[in-house]
């Protein structure tokens, strides 16, 4: 894995990380509302092959229709696993006594214990291992929302195809 170290130190390194965690979190909400609107381009879809199945007619027509349905549902299951919640529970435990930026691990902790730890010292190192991990969702949400988008025009050209080879 690549780890890259800065030439010269910002002059505000707690703000600096900051603002990269919240570019983070612009960045996963940003995908989310995409994800959300190929929700509603494979679901429309979707209902559309619904509605030609008493319209096509042929063995073609037909095939052409289950390719462009599979094709259109696929991608509303890859856009739903792009809003589904990422809470990773099996590790929580091992983390929670030293992480508390991530809401799983918050809400293990007593309020007075958690206000003694943030006055005691530097976050850096904490906000920088939830920079990673945030990294990596949006990572996985840009591309999974990249692959529905793409998988929703092929299922509509599927479908079109259906409709127009049932009519040849």
């Amino acid at each position: 894995m690549l780890r890259r170290t800065p030439r010269r130190q910002t002059a505000n390194s707690s703000e600096a990380i900051w603002r990269i965690h919240d570019a983070q979190m612009d960045w996963t909400g940003k995908v989310d509302a995409k994800a959300a609107f190929a929700l509603s381009i494979h679901g429309a879809l979707l209902a559309a092959a619904v509605s030609l199945l008493d319209q096509v007619d042929g063995v073609v027509a037909y095939w052409l229709l289950g390719a462009g349905s599979l094709f259109v549902a696929l991608g509303l299951v890859v856009a739903a696993s792009v809003v589904a919640p990422r809470l990773r529970s099996k590790h929580l435990d091992d983390e929670t006594d030293r992480n508390f930026i991530f809401f799983g691990h918050a809400r293990r902790w007593e309020p007075e214990a958690l206000a003694h730890e943030i006055r005691r010292g530097d976050l850096t190192d904490q906000v920088a291992r939830q920079i990673v991990v945030m990294a990596d969702i949006a990572w996985t949400k840009h591309r999974r929302v990249g692959l529905s988008i793409w998988l929703a025009p092929v299922g509509g050209v599927l479908l079109a195809a259906a409709v127009l080879a049932s009519k040849l």
